[in-house]
């Protein structure tokens, strides 16, 4: 249960890989699944969550979403791994950052980066409100699409 491992069936289902000894989960792709693709990833991820808050010495957790698209499903079910997250270290010496890195001038109009910048930006406000013993950050990242098809490779 060192590392944790997720690999979607399919383009829409994300990637994860989470590192134990050095404290970062990596989500990466597409979150575009339904039922029971989400049931099993919060399955994983709460049983892979719980596991490091319990056994490792580490103070310091890193959670970098790196999404290349995601439905309102997929954010219920970023709310449910939230609040799961908040509760797990209301008492606890473990801090949660929730690194959201988004694509930044790829291939993109102004515009679109400016309406990706608020987007992001209202999303994290209001992560941030809702869960305060998380820290939530927007980070935009000019190498996005090559970031996630290391992550793929690293599957294959």
């Amino acid at each position: 249960m060192l590392n944790l491992i997720f690999c979607g069936m399919n383009s829409d289902e994300p990637y994860v890989i989470g590192n134990y000894y050095n404290g970062t989960i990596e989500i990466a792709g597409r979150f575009h699944c339904e039922e029971p693709t989400t049931e099993e990833f919060l399955s994983e991820m709460t049983q892979w969550l719980r596991f490091y808050h319990d056994n490792s010495n580490k103070s310091h957790l890193a959670i970098n979403f790196r999404l290349s698209y995601f439905t309102e499903y997929s954010k219920k079910t970023f709310h449910v791994l939230f609040s799961f997250i908040h509760e797990l270290v209301v008492d606890s010496k473990l801090q949660v950052d929730i690194n959201w890195f988004y694509d930044f001038l790829d291939d993109k109009e102004y515009d679109d980066v400016l309406e990706d910048e608020k987007f992001y930006a209202d999303l994290i406000k209001d992560y941030n409100k809702e869960f305060p013993n998380l820290k939530f950050t927007t980070i935009p990242d000019n190498s996005f699409s090559q970031n996630i098809e290391e992550i793929e490779k690293s599957f294959f």
